[in-house]
């Protein structure tokens, strides 16, 4: 007897077209960020803000003739009131693109807001259940 062969679908994962690392990088960025939006959330914590990161980052968008708005309330590995308390800002404060300053939580915590910004919903404690919710928003 023949087992049924169960279809997975591919899991595509688009980055952006450019990621830019390391020494320097936010000098060699500063004239890509005008093409991102208007408005950025950055998202970070607050070691990033004491270090006075943030300012420089700050100084880098105000120089470029960007507006901003700081979400600092990344610590640790992200949880879903971060990610939900980061995507309100994004909405209320009409930002319209993203920077992640720091580390993985970081860019993890962004990359959860920005998923919730464009597909609505809320966000679950469990990696899997996010994917499905995920898959479902979009299959629509």
């Amino acid at each position: 007897m023949k087992e049924k062969e169960e279809k997975v679908m591919a899991i595509q994962f688009i980055m952006p077209g450019k990621v830019i690392m390391g020494e320097r990088a936010l000098d060699e960025a500063a004239g890509l960020l005008k093409e991102l939006g208007t408005k950025a959330l950055i998202v970070t914590d607050r070691v990033m803000t004491e270090l006075g990161n943030v300012k420089i980052l700050e100084e880098v968008l105000e120089r470029e003739g960007l507006q901003y708005t700081v979400y600092d309330g990344v610590f640790g590995e992200p949880t879903d009131h971060m990610v939900e308390a980061g995507t309100g800002l994004y909405k209320t404060a009409g930002c319209d693109f993203l920077i992640a300053l720091g580390g993985g939580s970081a860019l993890d915590t962004m990359k959860a807001i920005a998923a919730l910004a464009v597909l609505g919903g809320k966000i679950n404690v469990s990696p899997a259940s996010l994917k499905l919710e995920i898959r479902q928003r979009t299959a629509r």
